[in-house]
C-alpha cells in the first residue's frame, strides 16, 4: 500500500466514524424529543419527515463533501450560511439526498475539479452560479 493509499484510507475510516458520531448524536437529540416537538420544529424550519431522514441517512455529503465542493469553487460556505441560508439548506438536501456521493468523494480526495461534475452532481448548477458572482467568494 503506498502512502497515499494509507493515508486516503484513514481518512476515510475517520471520515466514516465522523459522520455515524454526528448521526448519532442527531438521531439521540430527537429521540429525546416527544413526537409532537419533533413535527412542530420540523415544520417550523420547513422540512418533512423524508428530508431529515435524508440528513441522517448517510450524513458524509451535506457535512463533509458540500462544504469541500463549495470551497473548491472558489466560495466561503461559512459566509453562504450566514448570507443565504435558504439556499445552503436546499443544497444540503439535495446533496443528502443523492446517490452518487462516493464519486464525488473520490473526486474530491483527488483534488479533482472535474469539468464532468455537472454529469453527477444536482447542485453544481447552483453552485457554478454563486461562484460567478463575487459577492461569495474567499
Amino acid at each position: 500500500m503506498t502512502p497515499w493509499c494509507a493515508t486516503s484510507a484513514v481518512f476515510r475510516l475517520w471520515r466514516r466514524a465522523q459522520t455515524w458520531c454526528f448521526r448519532q448524536q442527531l438521531l439521540q437529540g430527537l429521540g429525546r424529543l416527544f413526537e409532537t416537538d419533533t413535527d412542530q420544529i420540523l415544520h417550523d424550519v420547513r422540512l418533512s419527515i423524508c428530508d431529515m431522514q435524508a440528513l441522517t441517512h448517510h450524513g458524509c455529503g451535506p457535512q463533509v463533501l458540500l462544504p469541500q465542493r463549495i470551497e473548491m469553487a472558489g466560495l466561503d460556505p461559512a459566509r453562504l450560511w450566514r448570507e443565504t441560508p435558504t439556499v445552503m439548506r436546499d443544497l444540503e438536501l439535495t446533496c443528502a439526498r443523492c446517490n452518487r456521493w462516493r464519486r464525488c468523494a473520490r473526486d474530491l480526495a483527488q483534488g479533482a475539479c472535474r469539468n464532468d461534475v455537472k454529469d453527477y452532481c444536482d447542485n453544481a448548477g447552483v453552485i457554478d452560479t454563486l461562484a460567478g458572482g463575487e459577492t461569495f467568494r474567499h
